[in-house]
């Protein structure tokens, strides 16, 4: 027979997890991670351009959005990391 106290804590760590995907999955839709992607793309090729630095402020520019995208963007899927080893240790708890 299982131990309750541990099936309790199972559950109270499934139905977390399920809170946290369905926060996470707001939070892409509302900081629109996929439009920052693309976005993320564009500037990765101006910034690969050897050119871009003919306009040192518009290189700036480029190069400071690109910096804070990467930052941004790494940051989510740190997040969405995390979540997926929470997945994973709760599958090996069963």
């Amino acid at each position: 027979m299982a131990d309750p106290k541990a099936e309790n804590a199972l559950r109270d760590a499934l139905a977390s997890l399920e809170d946290l995907e369905a926060r996470w999955a707001a939070a892409r839709e509302y900081l629109k991670i996929d439009l920052r992607r693309s976005r993320h793309e564009e500037l990765a090729q101006q910034v690969a351009d050897p050119n871009l630095w003919e306009d040192q402020d518009h290189a700036r520019e480029v190069t400071t959005e690109f910096g804070r995208l990467t930052n941004d963007l790494e940051s989510f899927d740190a997040l969405r990391n995390d979540l997926d080893d929470c997945k994973v240790l709760v599958d090996f708890s069963r």
